[in-house]
């Protein structure tokens, strides 16, 4: 996935939870604005969940989810 279609995604306004598919079949829901970041280049996502920090290679986003609207 694109780093622009990641942050059209992200930066939606009103903010809207989503989840991230990644290869290994984990997910990973970006559930706060404030949590999440993208490096100086946007190759790599950073989100935090509690005490927990992900980095995450933007380009291995195999696809989102948004809730219904």
């Amino acid at each position: 996935m694109s780093s622009d279609t990641l942050r059209e995604h992200l930066n939606r306004a009103p903010f809207h939870p989503i989840t991230l598919f990644l290869p290994s079949g984990k997910t990973v829901t970006v559930g706060n604005p404030e949590l999440f970041m993208f490096t100086e280049t946007g190759r790599t996502l950073i989100v935090t969940q509690g005490e927990r920090v992900m980095l995450i290679d933007v380009a291995t986003v195999e696809a989102v989810e948004t809730p219904a609207e």
